[in-house]
């Protein structure tokens, strides 16, 4: 039987798998590592499965509101908007996305419009 030179311990955690390996006789123990550090692991495992519960709540809560919303960079650039935003301009996601709040000063939309995305954008960019 030949001489086992390498141990490779393969985990999974949620989506991404985790290697540990270590050479027979260096002193290290994967198994044990891996013990070591599973309580961290597990902690992450929560937090990340809790902030992606908490964002799929808040793009079901934006994509139910009435009112037209937009999200954007600190430069302007349009990043999401809502189903409503989409009803209430008449352009498609598609087409808002990348772009800047700019585009619904076209003069085809009511002036409040305008004002008032602005003064958002401004508020937050601060």
């Amino acid at each position: 039987m030949p001489a086992i030179k390498k141990l490779i311990l393969i985990v999974i955690d949620g989506l991404t798998p985790s290697v540990f390996e270590a050479a027979v006789g260096d002193g290290r123990a994967p198994a044990l590592t891996f013990l070591a550090e599973l309580p961290k692991r597990v902690s992450e495992s929560v937090t990340r499965y809790r902030l992606e519960q908490l964002n799929r709540l808040l793009i079901q809560s934006m994509e139910s509101a009435r009112d037209g919303i937009m999200i954007t960079d600190l430069q302007g650039a349009i990043l999401h908007v809502n189903q409503a935003l989409e009803h209430l301009t008449g352009y498609r996601r598609n087409e808002l996305l990348g772009q800047t709040p700019r585009l619904f000063k076209s003069g085809l939309h009511p002036c409040y419009l305008f004002v008032s995305s602005i003064f958002i954008y401004e508020a937050t960019a601060v």
